[in-house]
């Protein structure tokens, strides 16, 4: 074989090594990039595990131009779901240990001020709801119900005899306050919705369908939403399908989504996403370049009531490494007028977008500050002229000393032009004397 041939095999191997560099690299998605998903989405070509690593102490998420992200809080476990309250507190909700914090911002300013535990002894602690001055949590054993200041908490609806997994039981509230959903699902691939009453605590079963069901969602005129995997189903009747699901990015799972006005209005920077169904994509599969890389939150754009085949990112960064390792997973979203609160399972961490702030450049000592100069031609120059104001020299003689701090200091004056010309003037008239 010739060595033209050998190269020409050599420049298609190159070619092809570089195609398949650039669709993993493509797994990458930046926030404000739209995807096709639903009937549009193309299929999934990468089918493996997706490597969770430690986080760096300079990762974090990523959001687009004018929004800046930020630790709120850390230390808080394995955070299985966060809600916001009137006066700046976030309740927060910590799966592996059965507690309840509350996080406090007095000045409302976006600084949390104080961490301080509110209840603990749930199990596997699921579900988070805040309902007038009362706070409902799922758990695998009940549906508990305790103020929001603390104090005691009580079952509501006993769940011990439930035929259901334990692990995720998400809770949700009816636009009309009065009932709580809770999805229940089990382990041959099936799940039903219960609707409880917050009064009383009077249970009734609401539809039945494909599980696991990963999160409710209601508001004002719409219909219950539930997440089964990638797919978001409207319930309407005593049975639910996939047949009739809108079906988000190939792989991913739901980790929880919002329907439009179904909780305080957005922050000003994110007034776009009004109207729009919010959804955070996770799940533990290795995306196909063909994807936004899943493990984001992304926007979903709603007509007459209906989500559309495509969607924006809004929030990302956790993937890395060409799609291959991930340092981050987001479990939970709230947001009120200081930003979006988005929960970090994996670090324990609540991350903050807000709109970005303008701080001001320090230089360097290297640096010196801009300073503008005006040309030459355009400086007016001081003409002297005879019959100066100036009536005698100055009284500061040459050798004359000025004392500070202790120190002498030698003071000679520059003999100035007014001086020098009346100098001269004073010789010219001594001479023609």
């Amino acid at each position: 074989m010739s060595f033209t041939d050998y190269f020409r095999r050599f420049a298609v191997f190159a070619v092809c090594v570089s195609a398949c560099v650039f669709m993993s690299l493509s797994a990458l998605a930046d926030p404000g990039d739209e995807w096709a998903i639903g009937d549009k989405a193309l299929p999934m070509t990468i089918k493996a595990p997706l490597h969770a690593r430690r986080k760096s102490s300079a990762e974090k998420p990523k959001a687009k131009t004018g929004v800046q992200v930020d630790t709120y809080a850390k230390n808080l476990g394995q955070i299985s779901a966060i809600d916001t309250g009137d006066k700046g507190e976030i309740y927060v909700l910590n799966q592996f240990n059965g507690t309840l914090s509350v996080l406090e911002d007095r000045e409302l300013d976006g600084r949390m001020d104080m961490q301080r535990p509110l209840q603990s002894g749930f199990t596997q602690p699921s579900g988070l709801v805040l309902a007038g001055e009362h706070i409902y949590i799922s758990d695998a054993t009940a549906i508990w119900v305790m103020d929001r200041t603390g104090g005691t908490k009580r079952v509501l609806a006993s769940l011990e005899k439930v035929q259901a997994s334990p692990e995720n039981r998400p809770l949700s509230l009816s636009p009309d306050g009065k009932w709580l959903y809770l999805g229940l699902s089990k382990a041959d691939g099936t799940a039903r919705i219960v609707r409880v009453n917050r009064q009383s605590g009077q249970a009734e079963n609401l539809s039945a369908g494909p599980g696991p069901v990963r999160a409710l969602a209601q508001a004002k005129g719409t219909p219950l939403w539930v997440a089964v995997n990638n797919s978001l189903i409207a319930v309407t009747t005593e049975r639910y399908s996939l047949g009739e699901a809108h079906h988000m990015e190939p792989g991913v799972l739901v980790q929880g989504f919002y329907l439009p006005a179904e909780a305080n209005a957005m922050p000003e920077i994110f007034n776009e996403l009004t109207g729009q169904f919010l959804v955070l994509q996770g799940g533990g599969a290795r995306l196909s370049g063909k994807s936004s890389g899943g493990q984001n939150l992304v926007a979903v754009p709603v007509s007459f009531g209906q989500p559309q085949n495509k969607m924006q990112v809004v929030i990302d960064g956790l993937v890395t490494n060409h799609g291959r390792t991930v340092w981050g997973e987001f479990s939970d979203i709230a947001w009120d007028a200081r930003g979006l609160f988005l929960a970090d399972r994996q670090n324990g961490i609540i991350w903050k977008a807000s709109k970005a702030v303008d701080k001001p450049k320090i230089l360097s000592p290297k640096e010196k500050p801009e300073t503008k100069f005006q040309a030459a031609s355009s400086v007016k120059k001081p003409k002297a002229k005879w019959g100066s104001s100036i009536a005698k020299a100055s009284t500061i003689t040459t050798g004359s000393t000025l004392s500070e701090n202790w120190k002498e200091q030698s003071l000679m004056p520059e003999e100035t032009l007014m001086e020098k010309l009346r100098r001269e003037e004073e010789e010219a008239l001594e001479e023609s004397d």
